[in-house]
């Protein structure tokens, strides 16, 4: 039986390339659905004050998950290099150093935004009514963040190694 990898490098590569994508576009379109409902829940449920609150936590939120995002494609990258290239021990060690590194990076940023949420939220000129609700919402994002950001690392890792499919499943889990 061949290796999952090899079904990325044979075959016609429309088609290769479609049933590799189509998995995270899918889990793009699910993660932007979630965060409607979650939008359009607090709002009624909740208030003004704590929709407003979410949206500010979300805007550092984002910029966060944007710029790991970043750094997950280059592990990415040189995962899928090393696995196209039938070097799995070397996969490994990038697999090592990049979870070595996500981890110190995901709890030292973790630390510094619980520490920091208040004057953030100070500087984007939070309304005075949503602050409290956005303060708290931020540390519990930021206390979170570490897992945020190993799933992030994990399913890249996965993309990295050919699949596509299984972090999709985890989103949709």
């Amino acid at each position: 039986m061949k290796p999952e990898a090899s079904k990325l490098t044979t075959g016609s590569i429309p088609q290769t390339l479609f049933a590799f994508t189509l998995p995270i576009l899918m889990g793009n379109v699910f993660q932007s659905i979630n965060g409607s409902i979650n939008s359009i829940w607090v709002g009624n449920y909740l208030g003004e004050a704590a929709l407003s609150a979410t949206s500010n936590a979300n805007a550092v939120l984002f910029l966060l998950l944007g710029a790991v995002f970043g750094i997950t494609m280059a592990a990415t990258i040189l995962i899928a290099q090393n696995v196209g290239a039938r070097r799995p021990d070397e996969a490994k060690r990038v697999v090592g150093t990049s979870t070595s590194f996500f981890a110190i990076l995901s709890i030292a940023v973790a630390v510094a935004g619980i520490v920091l949420s208040e004057p953030i939220l100070r500087a984007m000129q939070t309304p005075a009514a949503s602050l409290p609700f956005a303060l708290v919402y931020l540390r519990v994002m930021f206390l979170a963040l570490p897992l945020s950001y190993a799933y992030f690392f994990v399913m890249a890792a996965l993309r990295g190694a050919g699949d596509s499919k299984t972090p999709f499943m985890f989103l949709l889990i």
